[in-house]
């Protein structure tokens, strides 16, 4: 099996096309494009096009405490640089699923048992874990958004 390419500081590797010039969305748009990589040095996932009622659509997919977890991308023209790096913070968010879980067992129970509480206290844990990721994330995506508005006025 072929490796897929890979996005690395803002360019595809192997072809160097820049993220969000019109050859990367040439490219992403073509048939025989299926996947890509995605590292930005803080967070890295595989990129994969799937087909739905005729109409590609991209999702990221990443293993994170032995699952594969799934995050939708959007459509080619929405895989602009910043996107790919939202996505790939999104990846250390609980699910609204696994929120919704918790919620109802706070709602439904007065008390808790020792799983509950385990629960919690990884909750707690991974909520602590993604204030700190989004703030190192919120400060990549400021400074890459100033590496592009640099790259377009020097195009």
């Amino acid at each position: 099996m072929k490796k897929p390419l890979i996005v690395k500081d803002g360019i595809l590797e192997g072809k160097d096309i820049l993220v969000n010039s019109n050859d990367w969305f040439v490219w992403l748009a073509d048939p025989k494009v299926m996947s890509f990589r995605f590292d930005d040095g803080t967070d890295a996932y595989t990129c994969r096009k799937e087909i739905v009622r005729d109409t590609p659509y991209w999702y990221g997919y990443r293993k994170l405490g032995g699952k594969l977890v799934k995050r939708y991308l959007g459509k080619a023209d929405d895989l602009s640089l910043c996107r790919l790096i939202e996505a790939g913070s999104s990846f250390h968010k609980p699910s609204e699923k696994k929120l919704n879980k918790v919620i109802g067992k706070l709602i439904n129970h007065t008390e808790f048992g020792p799983y509950e509480l385990n629960e919690l206290g990884h909750l707690r844990q991974e909520i602590n874990e993604m204030r700190k990721h989004i703030s190192e994330q919120d400060k990549r995506i400021k400074e890459l958004q100033q590496q592009i508005k640099l790259m377009q006025k020097n195009t």
